[in-house]
This record gives structure tokens, sequence and C-alpha cells, in this order.
């Protein structure tokens, strides 16, 4: 028989829980239907899940600007291309990615000494001169742990360095993926709430924000010139280069687009001349197809979001069908990748 005393001891704890639960519950009902936030569809578990599930013929790479290819998927298939993005990377990033979550998938063994995804034939780098710059200067090293890593990247790296600035942001990161549909955890701020309150930013507002985004951009860039385009860097992406190119990939590295507000005359004659020259100079040495497309694109002002560097989803389809007929078409036959 239980004893009364007893049954009351844990009653009230269990009652108390319930009512937290519900209240949970009910508050994250609510914050669905005033405020729901958007769904992310650049992330490096996304594009790395496609690849594992599929066998496609085009790998697309780069940081979030990779992200204006995902239009290609609908243009050529969703079984032919997979994206993979990873925010706010250099070739550095683009490296690690590949080595760390890419190639296991890649280069995965089939019967009679093939590979168990034997349509994959292309290799689309996203690149920009950007990519070229330190890490000290970009300042997203933590941007690859919170990205791309996963636990057991993290616990080696903490077993040899403790907790640092870098690796700190994983184990929120990956609460973050496991309550992926709670929007307490996803906006512990309540940011996105806040927003919906105040209602949309007047177009006069965000006019002059990104009027001034773009003035700075344009002495940044001229700026960024004189310390990107490091050797440590070049070294990272050749790296790549070479380790697709020994499992027969065709490697296409493209100049992403550039506003063309942004790139003054001096800019023009130093930070993109250079990285071009760079380009053309691995198009000799490696035999990689290289895209110019930082200049020759038909985008416009309009076309890109409020920082002057990603495009609107609209120009995304813009870009991506323009893309497809000016240095891309090979894509549409499935032909080769090297040039």
């Amino acid at each position: 028989m239980t004893n009364p005393s007893v049954a009351a001891g844990w009653r009230g704890p269990v009652v108390v829980a319930l009512c937290v639960a519900l209240v949970v519950v009910a508050f994250e009902v609510a914050l669905h239907r005033l405020a729901p936030m958007p769904r992310r569809d650049l992330e490096v578990d996304t594009g790395v899940d496609a690849l594992a599930a599929g066998n496609p013929e085009i790998l697309v790479l780069g940081s979030s600007h990779a992200g204006a290819y995902l239009p290609m998927i609908d243009r050529l298939g969703a079984d032919r291309v997979v994206v993979v993005t990873e925010e706010g990377g250099t070739f550095s990033a683009f490296d690690w990615v590949y080595r760390h979550r890419l190639q296991r998938y890649v280069d995965e063994p089939a019967g009679a000494g093939g590979y168990r995804r034997d349509r994959l034939k292309h290799a689309l780098l996203i690149t920009t001169y950007w990519d070229t710059c330190p890490a000290s200067r970009t300042h997203y090293e933590s941007s690859l742990p919170a990205r791309a890593w996963q636990w057991p990247d993290y616990l080696a790296d903490f077993a040899r360095h403790g907790v640092t600035p870098d690796n700190r942001n994983f184990p929120f990161t990956a609460m973050k993926r496991l309550f992926d549909d709670s929007m307490m955890v996803q906006d512990r701020g309540l940011e996105n709430l806040r927003s919906q309150f105040r209602g949309p930013e007047s177009a006069d507002s965000l006019s002059g924000r990104k009027a001034a985004w773009a003035e700075r951009r344009r002495r940044e860039i001229v700026e960024e010139g004189t310390y990107c385009h490091t050797p440590e860097e070049r070294a990272r992406l050749e790296g790549l280069v070479d380790l697709m190119q020994a499992r027969g990939l065709g490697v296409t590295i493209i100049a992403f687009p550039q506003m063309g507000d942004l790139l003054t005359e001096e800019a023009r004659r130093t930070t993109i001349a250079t990285y071009s020259a760079y380009l053309a100079d691995l198009r000799a040495r490696k035999g990689v197809r290289t895209v110019e497309h930082t200049t020759t694109h038909p985008l416009v002002y309009d076309d890109f979001e409020i920082d002057c560097d990603h495009l609107v989803p609209a120009a995304r389809e813009k870009y991506v069908d323009w893309a497809l007929e000016n240095g891309l078409g090979f894509l549409r036959a499935g032909g080769g990748g090297a040039q």
C-alpha cells in the first residue's frame, strides 16, 4: 500500500513540472504563430546530407556566396547538383570542409575499384578575392567550428586547447541543431518577435543603410587588397584542387560577381586585378577551368542585399540563368570540367 505522505511528496513536483512544460509548449506555439523564424538553407550539414544521400554529377562548394547557386538545383535537377556552403569561409575553410565532411562520401568506394558516387564529375568552387584573406583579418575563425564541426572535432580540439574563443561556439550551435524547431532556442533574445512588433523597416531607412554600407565597402575593397592574396590561403586552395583532381573531378573556379557600384578604378586596378591574375596563373599551372564573373555579370545595385555582397532571391534566379549561358554552359550537357 502506498504511503500517502510519500505520494504527496512526489505529486507536487510532478504537477509543477507538467505546468512548466505546458507553459513552454504554449509559449512556443504562440511564438511560431506571431513571429515564425525564417528557415536557413545555407548550412554545411544540409549539403553534406544531400551528398550522402545521393549520387550527383556536380558539387558546388563555397562560402555563403554558394547559396546563389541553389537555383541550379531546379535548373539542372536535384539528382545532379549538391550545394555546400560554409558561411564566412575562406580557402582554409573550404579545404577543411572538403577533407573532414565531404571527402568520405566523394571517395567512398564501391565494387570493382570504383566509387559509390560514380556520377560525380564536376567540382565548382565559388570564390572571391576575400577567400585569400588571412583569418586574423576576416575575424571568422569561430565560423568553421559553429558551422561545420561535429562532436569528435570539438572534443579533439577541447582536449588539446580547452575552451577557446573559437571552439566555444560549437556546443551552443549543437544545442540549436538539437532543438531546431524551438523558437526560444533559435531566437533566445526574441529579436524576431520584437522585429514583428516594430513592423517592417521603411524603404528610406533601408535605402540609407545600404548606401552607407556601399560607401564603406568601396574603401574596404581597396584596403583589403593590401593584406589579402596570402600565400597560406592560396596554398590551401591549391591543395584542395589537387585533392579533387586526384579523384578525377573537373575543377571549375568561379570568381563570384561583385556589385559594380563598389568597384572604384583603384579597386579594379589593384584588388580585383591581382585576384584575376592569380586565377589565370592557376589555370595555366593546374589545368582548372576558371570562370570570371566578377565584373562581367548583368546584376545591378538592386540585385544585391543590403550588405552589397549577397544576392536577393530573385537575383539568384537571374544570375544562375545567365551563368548557365556564360561560362557554365558545359554543365547542361555534362561536359568536361577542365579547360
